[in-house]
C-alpha cells in the first residue's frame, strides 16, 4: 500500500485546523486560560504554513519555502509561549519571532541557500528548541499534580527528539534528485509521524486546560464554603 504524501499533507491541513479551532472553543469556554488561545493560533498558523508548503511549484520559492517556514516556526515558538502563559509566566516577543528571523537570515547565506538538506536540518534544529522549551516549562511547573502534565512532558520531549533526529535521517535519505520534492520517502514519513504527534499532544493540552478549569471551581467552591 502506497501512501499519497498530497493527500497526507491535505488530512494534515484539515486535521490541524479542527484542532486548532476546538482549541480555540475551548478558550472561549474557559477565557482566563490564556494558554489555550495561544496553542488554538498556534496550531492554525502550522495549518496555513503547510497549505503554502503544498503550493510548492506553483508559487514562489519564497512563498511556499521561506514564508512557509517562517509560519511553522513561529509556530512552534507559540506552542512554547502558551506554555509560559499557561503557568502565569510573561511572554518574549523576541523570543517569538528569533527563531523565524534566524532561520531566514542563515538559510540564505552563500554556503546553505542552495543546500535543501542544510535548510531542513537548520528548521528541525529550530523546530525542537521550541519545543523542548515547551516541555521545559511544564517541567517547571510541576509542583500542580495535574494528571496531564507528565504525559505532556513526554509528548514534548519526544516530539522535540525526533525532530532532532531528521538531521542524520535527511542526509541517508535525502531530496529527490528529480527536484520533484513530493516524490521524497522521507518527507511522507516526517509528515505522517508529525501527524500523529500533532493530535496527541492537543488532546493533552486541552486535558491540561480541563484540569486547570477543574482546579479553579473546587477553589471558588471552597472559598464559598468559607463564607
Amino acid at each position: 500500500m502506497r501512501l499519497d504524501l498530497n493527500t497526507l499533507l491535505l488530512v494534515t491541513v484539515y486535521v490541524e485546523a479542527i484542532l486548532g479551532l476546538l482549541l480555540l472553543f475551548a478558550w472561549v469556554q474557559n477565557s482566563q486560560i490564556y494558554g489555550i488561545a495561544w496553542w488554538g493560533f498556534a496550531y492554525l498558523l502550522r495549518s496555513g504554513s503547510i497549505v503554502l508548503f503544498g503550493m510548492y511549484g506553483t508559487v514562489p520559492d519564497l512563498i511556499a519555502f521561506d514564508l512557509a517556514n517562517s509560519l511553522l516556526l513561529t509556530a512552534f515558538a507559540m506552542i512554547w509561549m502558551g506554555a509560559r502563559v499557561y503557568d502565569a509566566r510573561s511572554v518574549r516577543p523576541f523570543a517569538l519571532v528569533a527563531g523565524a528571523v534566524a532561520w531566514l537570515l542563515i538559510s540564505h547565506t552563500p554556503f546553505i541557500v542552495d543546500s535543501m538538506n542544510a535548510r531542513s536540518l537548520i528548521s528541525s534544529g529550530i523546530i525542537t528548541t521550541y519545543t523542548w522549551l515547551a516541555a521545559y516549562e511544564f517541567w517547571r511547573g510541576r509542583r500542580e499534580s495535574f494528571v496531564s502534565r507528565w504525559p505532556a512532558i513526554i509528548l514534548l520531549f519526544a516530539y522535540g527528539a525526533l525532530y532532532l533526529l531528521h538531521t542524520p535521517f535527511t542526509l541517508i535519505l535525502p531530496w529527490s534528485p528529480s527536484n520533484e520534492i513530493f516524490a521524497s520517502v522521507w518527507l511522507t514519513v516526517v509528515s505522517f509521524e508529525t501527524l500523529l504527534f500533532t493530535i496527541s499532544i492537543a488532546f493533552i493540552l486541552l486535558a491540561m486546560a480541563k484540569e486547570r478549569t477543574e482546579e479553579r471551581s473546587k477553589k471558588m467552591v471552597s472559598r464559598m464554603y468559607r463564607l
